[in-house]
């Protein structure tokens, strides 16, 4: 079963983000897919991002914004490419603290994430704008996600991102937090 991806909703775990140096309106296309992606421009990308200090334990293993782009730990990125080797593009990015500037880990920044037109529009509920609805029904094509694990779907909705069950459940078993994926989706033929 796969479910919608989105930002945790636990506000004491949360953190402050910023790209250093700040990412630039072609960068941001070049990162989410929207554009083929000049072989030069990981040269371009920000090579930091500071972060702020949850309230409460360490830094989330898994950071971004509600739309994407998505910065992961090395063991989230490691199960990633373990399920779907040789797919998801990425450059480190080094996460540097708030409030001293220090250096303190290595995350990667994906690139990218492949775009899978899944969705079964005659089975997903839909809001006003044509968007997805916030809650309700979300079908997928089972063809079309049999071998997938991380995804989103094209235009319009590409910052609409999805994971297999089986990546939940590494992530969730390893105790790797970030993303919120409560939204079961229904899977169609």
């Amino acid at each position: 079963m796969p479910y919608l991806i989105e930002t945790t909703g636990n506000d004491s775990r949360s953190v402050s983000k910023e790209f250093v140096p700040e990412i630039t309106p072609r960068q941001k296309v070049f990162i989410d897919g929207m554009s083929p992606r000049p072989p030069d421009v990981s040269a371009e990308l920000p090579t930091g991002l500071r972060v702020g200090k949850p309230r409460k334990g360490a830094t989330p293993h898994i950071l971004g914004w509600s739309l994407g782009p998505w910065i992961v730990s090395p063991r989230v990125k490691e199960i990633i490419d373990e399920l779907e080797p040789g797919l998801h593009a990425s450059v480190p990015i080094t996460l540097i603290a708030e409030k001293t500037g220090e250096p303190f880990d290595t995350y990667h920044l994906l690139l990218a994430t492949p775009i899978v037109d899944a969705l079964d529009s005659g089975n997903s509920d839909t809001n006003r704008a044509g968007g997805l609805a916030r809650t309700g029904r979300i079908g997928l094509k089972r063809k079309t996600i049999s071998d997938r694990h991380l995804w989103k779907l094209p235009l319009p909705f590409t910052q609409t991102y999805f994971c297999s069950d089986e990546l939940r459940a590494r992530l969730q078993r390893e105790g790797l937090d970030g993303w919120r994926m409560d939204r079961k989706c229904l899977v169609t033929e």
